[in-house]
């Protein structure tokens, strides 16, 4: 059995639809969070390479410059950490999982 031309045409095809975004730009994956939170608050992370993982990283933020914010976390011990952070980088890292307070002054 042979198709003809006309079948050929009445069959079935592909096509491409449009949609989505419309002209709009794709949305930043590696939005910078951390610069928009104030000096003060503490949060949870999770790291973005290993979303299996059960564990959450707190910090706090303790400073913040024109390029860098530095956050204050607890070690292994209770050891104190302070270290600078290039924001957006830190954020390429880590999803912001839970705000869990905003520290005034010296409380």
């Amino acid at each position: 059995m042979t198709i003809t031309d006309e079948e050929k045409e009445e069959r079935w095809a592909p096509k491409i639809i449009q949609g989505g975004l419309a002209g709009a730009e794709p949305p930043d994956k590696s939005h910078d969070w951390l610069s928009e939170l104030e000096i003060g608050t503490v949060f949870l992370v999770q790291d973005k390479t290993d979303l299996w993982s059960y564990v959450a990283h707190q910090f706090e933020i303790v400073d913040k410059s024109d390029y860098h914010v530095r956050l204050f976390t607890m070690g292994s011990s209770n050891v104190e950490i302070l270290i600078w952070v290039i924001p957006k980088k830190f954020c390429n890292k880590f999803i912001l999982a839970e705000i869990t307070g905003i520290r005034k002054g010296n409380e």
